[in-house]
């Protein structure tokens, strides 16, 4: 049997782990608030998230005023930002049922991601449900996913953390 030197992994005080500052996509939860904007809910069912940022850019370049030679010029324009959520299909799920009335209704949804773990926010903003998919395979269960477009500024609540950061009921002691 192989022998380790502990030591190679282990802190200068004991076996503590070093510390990492990332998260687990296993903490992530996308988080509906109800139409009174009273209530956070967890999207129920949730198996998979994601939220992308984008800016368009409009080229500058002139025949006279290039970047070193050849290079197209461009500048940051107008930024958006999108996303969906996927999983299992749950029909009494209360903030399933929010995106579905928001996408029948053609309202905007108030969305915040939050990290269940840390209990802290990661974005929040206003979006469309601009597509809900439904599948029924014969071999697995039922998925729902709902894509979405923001309009108006995503938050990012890492860098401006709110002085009181609401969770969903469940999460962080909230009820």
């Amino acid at each position: 049997m192989k022998k380790y030197d502990i030591q190679m992994f282990a802190a200068f005080d004991g076996l503590t782990p070093p510390s990492v500052s990332s998260m687990s996509g296993k903490d992530v939860l996308m988080c509906v608030w109800d139409s009174a904007g009273a209530k956070l809910l967890a999207v129920g069912g949730q198996q998979d998230s994601n939220v992308d940022q984008e800016a368009e850019t409009s080229e500058i370049s002139t025949k006279s005023k290039t970047a070193d030679g050849d290079w197209q010029v461009s500048v940051a324009g107008m930024k958006s930002w999108s996303g969906e959520c996927s999983g299992i299909r749950l029909t009494s799920d209360e903030a399933q049922q929010a995106l579905n009335t928001a996408f029948r209704e053609s309202q905007p949804i108030c969305l915040k991601w939050i990290d269940k773990k840390q209990k802290k926010g990661i974005y929040a903003g206003f979006a469309y449900i601009t597509g809900i998919s439904f599948e029924a395979p014969t071999d697995d269960s039922v998925t729902t996913s709902f894509s979405f477009t923001g309009t108006g500024k995503l938050h990012d609540l890492i860098a401006e953390p709110l002085e009181s950061d609401t969770m969903p009921e469940g999460v962080g002691g909230a009820d």
